[in-house]
């Protein structure tokens, strides 16, 4: 910015003398240095609002510049402007210790050798060639004078809309590398500013596979407060969420909220509170491995996983085991599906139907039982599927038979030719072999065809509607209403157009749609001030610039003569309210055939 007294540039080592160092481990391993503080939820003050400070956060999540990556975070750069203060960088480089640079312009990266850095500078720095908006720069080496070669692309101003980014709010940021292309991208508020093709990990990085990443930002003789916020960051595994583990029956709150999150939802839905929220409550009957979908305020999508783990109560459980063949082996499995171990009695024996499981010592859990069935070979049945059309979307064959056999079909679902499916069993169920066809009936396209019965204005408006192609076997639907074998509209009120559907009852053709007007007219209007038909008019001839309604008294004068499409009549003569009364009237206008017709009646003006 302009008119700022000029920044004070003092070097911070490792380890600062007035701000201490402090490590916490998460799914990002981060490190503070300087006076940057931890705020818990990937947040992190990089500098208070205090004039010389200069701090950072720094991660041990290494990244290989041979493969693509994207960073989504949020900066907030303060809330002054004319007296705030330096910025803030992305700062990537080949030493994994944490570091902090110089304060004022050199934004907390300067002195940080073999490094790329993406600067967002808020102070204009003369010394620095910084330009007077608020501006984002690649930058090279630890030099932070866009004067030198290390600038290595921009300056640009950061905001697309606007000079000053020092404005309380959290910007939205992220960085994409693009392997392939040697491509680094920098968006700011979801536009994209700069954008950098060159072989970083070559050219800066002396070709190390193994690249570290931090946050730094400095304040000089003018100060602001940088904070930093995390999304989501692709080599990172899980950012936001923690794994858990409940007991059977019990609950657990997870919070994925983010800085810029706008919509959350979670899969599968089932034992979440509310999937839509972003800290539900989940209450799953079995471990699930729940995922949540963050859609951020540029439409970015992310996705984090968390693993709920139920640990059962102390009865072992087991899947019910489906009846045996009599020269089977045994079924059994010694370990339940909550990991108690244990071993089964008596021997399996196709003469002994109850068996029970006695778990290993140490394991706390209660003995169970299980009833074996034994069954003779039986030949599975299966529902017939009826008649499809040619190119209908066939349902999955039933893999469990009318008798409970399970298996498989052979070959696939075929939907353009009738085909004989085969089942198989699955092994170990006593069950032979069986076949099903589906018949595949080709069909012709559908046509509607839609007319009324009853002239213009009449009181019961008729529609019939007609179809060709198809099966043969029609429904039909008004105004999207219920689908229903008769083909007419009885009883049609109004001044409208109504939309006429038929369908395939076999669902063979795609829906066919056409619509017909309907002409009806007011048959009176109280022109009393309330608001509710104080005029009269054709409302269903607005549209027809042609139309011209004639009004006369019972002894055939004249009264008012107008254009439906421009205005209404108000009961009105010279200026006076005529009595109550029926008035006659002629209308000029084009039919549903766009003829020209005339149509004459009367109505009723009240009081």
């Amino acid at each position: 910015m302009l008119n700022r007294i000029k920044a004070t540039r003092v070097v911070l080592l490792t380890f600062s003398v007035v701000c201490f160092q402090n490590f916490s481990h998460a799914q990002l391993n981060a490190a503070t240095i300087g006076c940057a503080s931890d705020l818990g939820a990937n947040c992190f003050i990089i500098t208070p609002d205090t004039q010389l400070q200069s701090g950072g956060v720094w991660y041990d999540n290494p990244i290989d510049f041979a493969a693509d990556f994207k960073i989504y975070y949020q900066n907030n750069f303060g809330t002054k402007d004319v007296n705030g203060a330096d910025g803030m960088a992305l700062v990537f480089k080949t030493d994994a210790s944490p570091l902090i640079g110089g304060t004022g312009g050199g934004v907390g990266y300067e002195g940080v050798l073999n490094s790329l850095i993406v600067e967002f500078d808020t102070y204009m720095n003369p010394e620095y060639g910084d330009k007077s908006a608020d501006h984002i720069a690649i930058m090279s080496n630890g030099i932070a004078s866009h004067l030198a070669n290390s600038n290595l692309t921009g300056q640009v101003q950061a905001s697309l809309s606007s000079v000053n980014i020092e404005d309380g709010k959290e910007h939205e940021v992220k960085i994409v590398w693009s392997a392939n292309t040697k491509t680094l991208e920098v968006y700011f508020d979801c536009d994209l500013r700069l954008s950098l093709t060159k072989d970083l990990k070559t050219d800066i990085f002396g070709g190390d596979d193994s690249i570290f990443f931090g946050f730094v930002g400095s304040t000089g003789g003018l100060s602001n407060i940088h904070k930093v916020c995390f999304n989501s960051i692709s080599f990172v595994e899980n950012l936001n969420l923690t794994d858990a583990t409940i007991c059977a029956g019990d609950t657990v709150l997870i919070d994925a909220t983010i800085p810029s999150g706008v919509t959350y939802t979670w899969s599968p839905a089932t034992g979440v509170s509310d999937p839509m929220t972003p800290n539900p409550i989940l209450s799953p009957t079995s471990t699930t491995n729940y995922m949540v979908s963050i859609t951020d305020v540029c439409g970015d999508a992310t996705f984090e996983d968390v693993l709920i783990t139920v640990t059962p109560n102390t009865m072992p459980n087991f899947i019910q085991i489906d009846p045996v063949c009599v020269e089977s082996d045994s079924p059994f499995v010694n370990t339940s599906i909550n990991g108690i171990t244990g071993s089964w009695s008596p021997a399996f024996d196709a003469s002994t139907t109850t068996y029970t499981f006695t778990a290993n010592s140490g394991q706390c859990a209660n003995t169970t039982t299980m009833n074996i069935l034994f069954n003779p070979t039986i030949t599975p049945t299966f529902t017939a599927v009826k008649e499809v059309c040619v190119g209908s979307v066939l349902s999955p064959l039933a893999t469990t038979s009318n008798e409970g056999i399970t298996g498989s079909w052979t070959p696939s679902l075929n939907n353009l030719e009738t085909t004989l499916y085969t089942f198989i069993p699955d092994s170990k169920q006593c069950a032979s072999s069986t076949t099903l066809t589906i018949n595949v009936k080709a069909i012709s396209a559908l046509t509607i065809t839609a007319k009324k019965l009853a002239s213009d204005f009449d009181s019961n408006q008729i529609i019939s509607v007609s179809a060709a192609g198809g099966s043969g076997s029609y429904e039909y639907q008004l105004d999207g209403g219920v689908w229903q074998s008769n083909s007419t509209f009885e009883y049609l009120t109004g001044c409208r157009a109504y939309n006429l559907a038929v369908r395939d009852a076999l669902g063979c053709s795609a829906i066919a749609e056409t619509s017909v007007k309907i002409m009806q007219y007011p048959k009176f209007f109280t022109p009393n001030g309330d608001g509710y038909n104080d005029t009269w008019s054709i409302k269903c001839l607005k549209d027809d610039t042609s139309a011209m309604i004639s009004i006369f008294d019972r002894y055939g004068k004249l009264l008012s003569q107008f254009k439906p499409s421009q205005t209404t009549w108000n009961g009105l003569l010279n200026g006076s309210m005529l009595t109550g009364t029926d008035y006659w009237f002629s209308v000029n206008y084009l039919n549903n055939n766009t003829a020209e017709a005339q149509f004459k009646s009367h109505f009723s003006l009240r009081h």
